[in-house]
């Protein structure tokens, strides 16, 4: 099951939170509206797309679901994606279960309180304060003819982003193995592979040549938080930034389902 996130942004003037009535932050829908009308004139947009769609800019940052992105603002999905595929060894998170502030939009509180998990907030402090010159490790399953384009032989860290990846590859003659086993099938070590499945123990190993296997990598490589996380600065960090010039104090409350 997939998860989403909802949130609210709050300024704080005269030393009280209000619900943030500047328009400053991108919507990602609005400009993706804009293209498929431009490519489809009769496109037909959907319901609940309506609001987006001449709606540049909102009160808040945009809700979509991304993982990498839920996990640094609260520790959600940190490292594990969706059915709990791994993703990498995480994030350092901003916030991790809080709850949701005493003085919370009232609304907000009532819509969100009963049925989500994980509330939580930051404000601009944490913003701020937070070292994004840290790195941490990606992880995605590529296919072996992807590896073999990406892998440097000469570096001890992968450093190159697939263009595409997958949380998990299964079924027919699919195999995924590790970089290690990688590097042997390419330099002609392994004649053989072996698959187990993970999930139904009890089913007996499978072997066969290379040749007849679909061979996928666990591909892991390194990136920094500051590359990574390019569009999130541009849709929550520098609109956050710019309230702060406005206002005492700036935060955005949020919670999940799941």
């Amino acid at each position: 099951m997939g998860t989403d996130i909802h949130v609210i942004c709050e300024v704080k003037e005269n030393g009280k939170w209000k619900r943030n009535e500047d328009k400053v932050f991108p919507n990602p829908d609005y400009h993706y509206l804009q293209a498929r009308i431009k490519e489809d004139p009769n496109y037909e947009v959907p319901g609940f797309w309506k609001d987006d769609l001449n709606a540049p800019f909102k009160e808040h940052p945009e809700d979509g679901r991304n993982y990498d992105k839920f996990a640094i603002l609260a520790d959600v999905r940190n490292g594990s994606g969706f059915a709990g595929c791994v993703t990498g060894r995480g994030f350092e998170p901003m916030s991790s279960c809080r709850g949701f502030p005493e003085d919370v939009d009232g609304d907000f509180k009532y819509n969100y309180s009963s049925w989500t998990h994980s509330e939580t907030w930051i404000d601009l402090k944490d913003i701020l304060n937070y070292n994004w010159d840290r790195m941490t490790v990606k992880s995605g399953v590529i296919s072996l003819e992807e590896y073999k384009k990406l892998r440097d032989p000469f570096s001890k860290h992968n450093t190159k982003t697939p263009n595409t990846w997958s949380g998990a590859i299964g079924g027919g003659n699919n195999i995924t193995i590790s970089m290690k086993e990688a590097d042997k099938v390419l330099r002609g070590e392994i004649t053989e592979l072996t698959k187990r499945d993970e999930y139904f123990k009890e089913e007996e190993p499978e072997t066969k040549p290379i040749s007849e296997w679909k061979i996928n990598v666990q591909y892991e490589w390194h990136i920094t938080y500051k590359e990574w996380f390019k569009s999130f600065f541009k849709n929550w960090i520098e609109p956050i930034k710019e309230l702060g010039q406005k206002y005492e104090d700036v935060r955005v409350v949020m919670s999940f389902d799941s």
